[in-house]
């Protein structure tokens, strides 16, 4: 059988290597006794910073194998360890008001799976959106040439309107959109351009129309 690569889908080898070092570091953490346990989660709830860190590291593990489940599905590996690790806290700091006589491990683990996924539905709603206004930009610019063709001047924001059955205020909004990166664009040129190698009397010479008045000779 061929040997399993190291490099999990959907994880960059970098990003790999951080959540391998993740998962050691979780697996060598001494994990307290029941009463020690029961102490940092009372202690913790007061807001003692130290033992919300003790718990947090006690629990790396939790984290890590909820991130390990969710990789490839929109979010990178260190982005997931991240929101688990927030929502391992958060279960932390409430399970005095919160944890409704469940066992603290049940109570953190779903608060880490809950912020995970949130974070996930977050990234999914964020590309959907991006994609929609990519494919709205590109009907506008499409509607906006058949304007000018058909009219022969530039189109206004009540011609749009008519042509792509928009309101007049996403006209506007898609309108700044597509403006704002066309001077993206043009700014990102700007770099390349040496003036020491542009002859501006040439450009100028080509744009002025030759004088048809004047003494003649």
């Amino acid at each position: 059988m061929a040997p399993r690569s190291e490099r999990e889908p959907g994880i960059e080898p970098s990003e790999a290597a951080s959540v391998r070092a993740l998962a050691e570091e979780a697996r060598q953490v001494k994990h307290p006794d029941p009463s020690e346990y029961a102490r940092l989660l009372t202690a913790a709830s007061l807001g003692n910073q130290e033992a919300r860190e003790r718990l947090l590291r006690v629990h790396l593990d939790w984290v890590v194998a909820a991130a390990g489940q969710r990789h490839g599905r929109g979010l990178g590996a260190g982005d997931l360890v991240q929101e688990g690790s927030i929502g391992l806290l958060a279960a932390i700091d409430r399970f005095d008001e919160d944890g409704g006589g469940r066992e603290f491990g049940v109570f953190a683990q779903e608060a880490i799976e809950v912020q995970m996924d949130r974070a996930l539905d977050q990234e999914r709603q964020a590309e959907l959106d991006k994609r929609l206004l990519v494919k709205a930009a590109e009907e506008y610019e499409r509607a906006e040439g058949r304007v000018r063709r058909e009219l022969g001047r530039r189109a206004t924001v009540a011609d749009l309107a008519q042509k792509l059955e928009w309101s007049l205020e996403r006209i506007e909004q898609i309108r700044g959109l597509v403006e704002n990166a066309r001077r993206r664009h043009d700014e990102d040129l700007i770099p390349f351009l040496d003036p020491d190698e542009i002859n501006l009397d040439a450009l100028l010479d080509h744009d002025v129309e030759p004088d048809q008045g004047g003494d003649g000779a």
